[in-house]
């Protein structure tokens, strides 16, 4: 099978280089997810450098979002922790970043009722964003799964709303 444009752009999306990668590219609906990123200038484009400011990095947050979802109204956020230090280019006045952190979203924030998949899918993106909200790493792609609980759930709901079962059939 050939592969299209579309899907060699779709793939490359899902390959979590952009500084952010969670431990994984699936979990399960309740699981935790954690992740870490590379706070460096190679994943960081030269427009968001000239406008962060680095003294903030305590305000940064790591924020979910539907997976290519093309607003900036996040699911949730949480704040991650950071390490590193930073510098100035004498050349282009552009901060020089030399960061790494860390994040978990909450197992409580990833159910299924928390998260339903007929709202916002099973694909998820986290960014890693300043104090002002703008993306500044991302995005980190991941995917939900539904446990055996949650199918068997969901075919319980499937029979009991059937058309046919209020004549007992």
């Amino acid at each position: 099978m050939e592969l299209t444009n579309q899907d060699v752009h779709t793939a490359s999306l899902d390959t979590n280089t952009g500084g952010i990668m969670p431990s994984s590219t699936e979990f399960n609906y309740g699981d935790s997810i954690p992740a870490t990123f590379n706070l460096r200038n190679e994943y960081i484009s030269t427009d968001v450098l000239e406008t962060l400011n680095v003294t903030n990095i305590g305000e940064w947050e790591v924020c979910l979002y539907m997976r290519m979802q093309n607003n900036d109204d996040s699911i949730l956020c949480t704040s991650p922790s950071i390490d590193g230090s930073s510098g100035i280019d004498e050349d282009t006045g552009l901060p020089t970043l030399d960061y790494t952190g860390s994040v978990e979203i909450p197992a409580s924030s990833t159910t299924s009722a928390r998260l339903p998949e007929t709202t916002y899918g099973n694909g998820f993106d986290l960014y890693v964003q300043d104090e002002n909200g703008l993306k500044i790493l991302g995005p980190g792609t991941f995917y939900l799964a539904k446990t055996e609980g949650i199918k068997a759930a969901e075919m319980v709901t499937a029979e009991i709303n059937h058309p046919l079962a209020k004549w007992g059939h």
